[in-house]
């Protein structure tokens, strides 16, 4: 792969081409790395709006009709519903690993086998989250495991 910067004073914004021979899973891959920089969510907290970038957030939990997101020194709330992130996030390095919480798989330190096909993983934070068995399979595949 050939990488290329380019200043040009007489561009207002930031413009990526790929260009390729044959589309591939490693053009699929590179599209959707670029794509998810752009993403940003928008978190409430004492009714303040903030965007968050999705490498802010760590993981995103969602308890009583309400959806979480929980970034390193804070946690914001969201007005969408779990699903409609789960969309938002497709082709990142978010996944889920629960019926009510969805991961950045870039904040995992490790994972660990538990009984009944679960595991249960740490992440950078320190914190502690269960993968169910029926999501284990999906959260592999986004780690390549």
């Amino acid at each position: 792969m050939k990488l290329t910067l380019e200043e040009r004073s007489d561009h207002k914004e930031i413009e990526v081409i790929i260009r390729y021979g044959t589309k591939n899973q490693e053009v699929e891959r590179l599209y959707h790395a670029i794509q998810a920089c752009t993403i940003t969510l928008q978190g409430m907290k004492d009714r303040c709006a903030y965007p968050l970038s999705i490498d802010q957030i760590i993981y995103i939990d969602s308890v009583d009709e309400h959806t979480y997101l929980y970034c390193k020194d804070a946690f914001y709330e969201s007005h969408q519903k779990l699903y409609e992130l789960e969309a938002c996030l497709a082709h990142t390095s978010f996944v889920r690993i629960a019926k009510a919480c969805i991961i950045n798989t870039d904040y995992v330190l490790h994972v660990k086998p538990l009984f009944d096909g679960k595991f249960i993983a740490t992440l950078s934070n320190g914190e502690t989250l269960i993968i169910n068995r029926h999501y284990v399979k999906n959260f592999k595949e986004v780690l390549g495991l």
